[in-house]
């Protein structure tokens, strides 16, 4: 078994930095594999299988990182906070470190809606597919609202220690009351920052956590647990840690207190694995892994949804299995003036009253068979195999050689008549 060894406050802890990377490659593979999407009228909107697949919901209670992102990122501001003495710089320069790369997805998106608008501009779904482009961006402001009131937070910890992380679940339990029961309007809004602020208060504890008994790392799994289960049965909060389609409340947005029976359960269950995850990442590819996210981690975050809308597109326009024609010839709208395509295809009514696109000769660019792919799924064309009239049936629906019938094999022809009703 690894020797685990508490965090010294004059470094950079492999656990934390291992919780970062793990949590990194959930959130980016729970994207790019769980994603579905669907099309409506404004455009593309991200869903997922949880609502159409029994017992998929249990899987969030693991995948659903998003609190040890806070507890890892409560450590590391609290260590850089000790480190440099704190105070208004500290938050200037955190708030810098996070708004330039934020600011280069931003550039990226509205560059992108701009090309897409000029070159197609009856393409109106271009702003939703924006949209889901920078949707990643909520974590990051979120995150700055922490780093803003970093300063209250430690004035709390430093005075309250325990009892600031009670206060908070208080609060969260008090705005989940008044939106549930009284009904106001926009107090769940407050969770925002009140639920991720436990996560991240708590992240302030992590090394006495660390060196303490294992009993409190059980306290805290088996409480969260118990906790989870009875707020999740009790047919007011949803089960799933991720919103589902078609459910009126999400745990998630905004969150609610389950988020916070969660983020306990996480951080027991972490703690009690902690020499594992140390004795992982402190050797062999483990070691690779976390320094490679480690020194990537805001890239990937935020250029992991720009890669799945590309991938995805990309997916479409060659015709791969599982095509849309609802989907395929909104992307052919765009995707055919940038590679050079003389017209827009023509438009025509598709089977169910659906529009599918019939491409005119098609430009060298993107191949005619491939916008056949994209745009000509569903349309309506002349049936394979057979052709001029059907045989005729018998009354029971069996097809009869042509120009014989019942009577002319000798057998009277069988008449059914309907039951009474």
């Amino acid at each position: 078994m690894a020797v685990t060894q508490a965090p010294d406050a004059a470094r950079r802890d492999v656990v934390i930095d291992a919780v970062r990377a793990l949590s990194l490659l959930v959130v980016v593979m729970w994207h790019w594999v769980f994603t579905t999407i669907t099309w409506r009228p404004d455009g593309p909107h991200a869903s997922n299988p949880i609502g159409v697949t029994r017992g998929l919901w249990l899987l969030t209670w693991l995948l659903q990182v998003m609190p040890l992102f806070f507890f890892a990122g409560g450590y590391a501001h609290s260590l850089s906070w000790e480190r440099s003495g704190g105070g208004w710089a500290w938050v200037r320069k955190r708030l810098l470190s996070l708004a330039a790369p934020a600011s280069a997805l931003i550039v990226a998106g509205l560059a992108g809606w701009q090309v897409a608008r000029t070159v197609a501009p009856e393409a109106q779904w271009v702003t939703r597919g924006i949209v889901l482009v920078l949707s990643p961006l909520w974590f990051l402001a979120v995150y700055a609202l922490l780093v803003v009131y970093m300063p209250l937070w430690r004035w709390l910890h430093d005075r309250m220690l325990e009892v600031a992380v009670v206060i908070m679940v208080g609060l969260a339990v008090v705005v989940d009351v008044m939106r549930f029961t009284y009904r106001w309007p926009g107090v769940e809004l407050l969770n925002l920052v009140v639920v991720w602020a436990v996560a991240h208060q708590l992240g302030f504890f992590y090394p006495r956590l660390a060196a303490a008994p294992k009993r409190f790392a059980w306290c805290l799994a088996l409480g969260g647990g118990f906790a989870l289960f009875g707020l999740t049965n009790m047919k007011l909060y949803p089960r799933s840690m991720v919103g589902v389609p078609g459910e009126e409340i999400s745990n998630m947005a905004p969150p609610t207190l389950a988020i916070a029976a969660l983020t306990a359960l996480q951080i027991g269950v972490l703690m009690l694995n902690r020499e594992r995850i140390q004795g992982w990442a402190c050797r062999g590819w483990g070691a690779r892994v976390v320094g490679l996210a480690s020194r990537n981690a805001m890239p990937i975050f935020l250029w992991h949804a720009p890669g799945f809308a590309v991938a995805y597109g990309l997916w479409r326009l060659a015709g791969l299995p599982g095509q849309d024609p609802r989907i395929d010839c909104r992307l052919v709208d765009v995707a055919a003036p940038l590679v050079g395509a003389p017209d827009r295809p023509d438009v025509h009514p598709g089977v169910n009253g659906r529009e599918a696109h019939r491409p005119r000769a098609g430009p060298r660019g993107l191949q005619p068979h491939l916008i056949r792919r994209a745009a000509g799924r569903g349309a309506p064309g002349p049936p394979r195999g057979r052709r001029g009239p059907a045989p005729p049936t018998s009354p029971v629906g069996r097809p009869q050689p042509a120009g014989r019938s019942p009577r002319a094999r000798g057998r009277p022809a069988s008449v059914r008549t309907p039951s009474p009703p």
